[in-house]
């Protein structure tokens, strides 16, 4: 939990935790189960026990305690959701194509990718489809990592930019799959002579296609 809302800082995911938390018992929702779950973990209380927690926080609500700890044992359920797929956006995998206009008949593009140590990510799949082709071509460049091994993101990118020749449709393929969804981010740099370049990103791929129609 620290590294994914603290980035590794317990004090930094604390705050987070409980900002979060406010936010959600703010909303019109029904969030008795994660304001028990608050009082469980002492978020919502200065009591020193978990069993005196309940009680206050059933005391509030008119409920006994079995009622109390069924509440609180749901909305701990709910709050591990929320911090395993919502509340992990800025922590979540990230990879980065860079499209890099050469020339008339060329382009280069480089990929980077990062993510948190305890994520588990697939090795990246690219592939290259032009024209009327029937189906992609597999690409296999050399990855070198660029973080130390310790640190809490793993990172790396493509050795060298990958050169292709352009044609009047050419679509490269990158698709990341692991424990959760990437976010993809696309640059463009330098002279791109393309009447139109364009990306799709749907769940772990991503797809960026330029169009020459001359």
């Amino acid at each position: 939990m620290c590294d994914l809302l603290g980035n590794g800082d317990p004090e930094v995911a604390l705050v987070e935790l409980n900002h979060k938390i406010m936010e959600l018992i703010d909303s019109d929702d029904d969030i008795t189960a994660v304001e028990a779950a608050s009082y469980s973990l002492g978020l919502c209380t200065d009591a020193d026990t978990h069993l005196a927690r309940l009680e206050e926080f059933g005391a509030k609500h008119f409920l006994d305690q079995r009622q109390a700890r069924r509440y609180s044992d749901r909305g701990l359920h709910q709050l591990a959701r929320l911090i395993s797929t919502h509340w992990t956006t800025q922590t979540v995998p990230e990879a980065t194509l860079i499209l890099i206009g050469l020339d008339e008949t060329q382009v280069g593009f480089t990929i980077q990718l990062r993510c948190q140590h305890h994520i588990h990510m697939h090795p990246p799949q690219l592939s290259l489809w032009q024209d009327n082709e029937p189906q992609p071509t597999p690409l296999s460049p050399a990855w070198t990592t660029t973080s130390q091994p310790e640190a809490l993101w793993h990172e790396q990118e493509l050795t060298e930019p990958t050169i292709v020749q352009l044609q009047s449709e050419t679509t490269i393929r990158l698709v990341w799959r692991g424990e959760t969804w990437p976010k993809f981010t696309v640059v463009l740099t330098g002279n791109i002579y393309a009447d139109m370049v364009k990306s799709q990103t749907l769940g772990a791929a991503c797809a960026v296609t330029v169009v020459d129609a001359e």
